[in-house]
């Protein structure tokens, strides 16, 4: 069992293997949606000696920043609306 994030793939040859993940990539694969930009500064200060890092991969900030999750949220996307959900990670 993957410890946090994972997927198993099994079958009886690596090509059905190969196959088969393919098909699962293909299939949760989306366009990346619009979003405002992140104001890294103002999130690395935070993080700065917490023993927390900004995401390697700036899309990561995508999920925090993206009207539609901020929506669910009852947030709004205005300046600094979103800056606060798009949290440095351990």
């Amino acid at each position: 069992m993957p410890g946090s994030h994972g997927l198993l793939v099994a079958a009886d040859t690596v090509d059905e293997v190969a196959a088969r993940l393919e098909h699962v990539c293909a299939r949760l694969e989306q366009p990346r949606r619009s979003c405002s930009e992140p104001t890294l500064d103002a999130l690395a200060r935070p993080a700065s000696g917490s023993g927390y890092r900004l995401p390697e991969d700036p899309r990561r900030h995508d999920v925090a920043l993206e009207s539609a999750a901020l929506a669910s949220l009852g947030a709004h996307a205005g300046p600094g609306g979103g800056e606060r959900a798009s949290a440095a990670v351990a």
